[in-house]
């Protein structure tokens, strides 16, 4: 490695570590969100996210209300009200 090779280049964004050349070339450090940052600080947001936990299914066949039948629950129909005849008055 030369002297030209370890030359420092710029300083990370977010900790201030040293980013050389080599870093750069290499693909280790590089731009993200419009920053330059290094090698440690650019390796996590690279990464995929961690899979998220699993969804519990035991307590899926335990209702959180009570279920109601509303067919067996309705009322019966009734005709409505006789209605008052607005025409007759005229």
């Amino acid at each position: 490695m030369s002297s030209v090779d370890s030359e420092i280049l710029m300083a990370c964004a977010t900790c201030g570590a040293s980013i050389y050349r080599e870093h750069i070339h290499r693909g280790l450090a590089g731009m993200w969100g419009g920053q330059m940052l290094c090698p440690a600080c650019l390796k996590p947001k690279r990464e995929p996210a961690p899979a998220a936990e699993p969804v519990s299914e035991a307590l899926d066949s335990i209702p959180l209300a009570p279920v109601e039948d509303p067919v067996s629950e309705a009322a019966p129909e009734s005709p409505p009200p006789p209605q008052p005849d607005t025409m007759a008055a005229e």
